[in-house]
């Protein structure tokens, strides 16, 4: 069970990095749209 309640704490990291690079990005893409 120690298993899973670790593998559930780097789930949970993952998700919140996702996000944070998916604003990065979308920030680029709207200053390479802007002339």
């Amino acid at each position: 069970m120690d298993s899973q309640n670790q593998h559930g704490s780097g789930s949970s990291l993952v998700v919140i990095q996702q996000p944070s690079l998916d604003s990065r990005q979308r920030l680029d893409y709207e200053r390479e749209i802007q002339p």
